[in-house]
């Protein structure tokens, strides 16, 4: 894990793990909305040149909804990702809820091989 190079960073990376759905939000703003797959690679290994220690918690935070999901995880991805994952009329929303879940995962772990 990369050290924080000063006391402002590490307060930062402690709002990160304090308040994690807010910053999945964050996250889900900046890499996801509104770009495609190419874009949000992008600006991901971008971020990975300028603040290696923000993707790091990218993914840290990633995994902490992944294994505590909120009841509300399709409206927080869907209004701050703008991910619209296709839904069938006859999909109860268990289901829709794991196929959003399906996404984070497999997003946490393509944006992960960037970071080595």
């Amino acid at each position: 894990m990369t050290q924080p190079p000063d006391a402002y960073t590490a307060g930062l990376r402690q709002q990160h793990r304090d308040d994690p759905l807010e910053f999945f939000g964050k996250a889900l703003r900046e890499f996801f909305m509104n770009r495609d797959d190419h874009q949000t690679i992008r600006a991901w290994t971008r971020m990975i040149h300028d603040n290696r220690w923000y993707t790091e918690d990218v993914i840290e935070c990633m995994q902490t909804v992944l294994a505590n999901p909120p009841d509300d995880l399709v409206m927080l991805i869907q209004e701050n990702g703008w991910v619209m994952l296709p839904r069938p009329d006859d999909m109860p929303a268990a289901d829709y809820h794991a196929l959003y879940l399906a996404w984070l995962s497999e997003s946490a772990q393509r944006l992960s091989v960037f970071l080595g």
